[in-house]
């Protein structure tokens, strides 16, 4: 669709952007910096299987490491892993 269709918006993205629900644009994002990853693995005494290519990928059993983490998340008190692959 080209903008000429949308005349109340100066750009694509302003399109984009107001056509998402607010719900989707005010809800917190809690992110880990890769710097801080060893902590976190430290915390929750994972650093050891993380290290060791112990850990996998919650979608695709890939081996997580340092270059391939895209996610993680707590499930059962552990943290849990997504590559950047899926």
């Amino acid at each position: 669709m080209h903008l000429h269709a949308w005349p109340k918006f100066k750009s694509v993205v302003s399109a984009v952007w107001t056509a998402r629900p607010m719900s989707v644009l005010d809800k917190e994002i809690k992110a880990v910096h890769v710097a801080d990853l060893g902590k976190m693995l430290d915390r929750y005494g994972q650093r050891e299987d993380f290290e060791g290519g112990k850990t996998r990928c919650l979608v695709c059993s890939e081996v997580a490491s340092m270059s391939n983490v895209g996610s993680l998340r707590l499930v059962g008190g552990r943290l849990a892993f997504t590559c950047n692959a899926t």
